[in-house]
């Protein structure tokens, strides 16, 4: 892996793909038109382990009001890559 990005031989030459132009991420399968009910409970496990599940279910969607030891650039962070995370774990042609 170099900068984020997966280096996968194809026949004698190095093909260079971009992380999202896989059909599986963190060992979860993109949400397609026939896979809701699998996908849904994987990305919940996913999103749990990352810690991040509370910002997408909705209970830790407010920005905290006070800065105490950097809170307000922590959830900023963590909206961010749940935000990434869902955007991501999305085929192209549902989006």
């Amino acid at each position: 892996m170099i900068d984020g990005m997966f280096i996968l031989p194809v026949a004698n030459d190095n093909k260079v793909l971009n992380i999202v132009d896989f059909h599986v991420v963190g060992g979860v399968k993109k949400l397609n038109n026939t896979n809701y009910n699998s996908w849904s409970t994987c990305i919940m496990s996913y999103l749990q382990g990352q810690h991040l599940w509370k910002v997408v279910n909705g209970s830790d969607v407010i920005q905290p009001r006070n800065d105490m030891n950097g809170a307000i650039g922590k959830w900023k962070v963590k909206a961010g890559k749940a935000s990434f995370v869902m955007k991501t774990m999305v085929e192209d042609e549902l989006l």
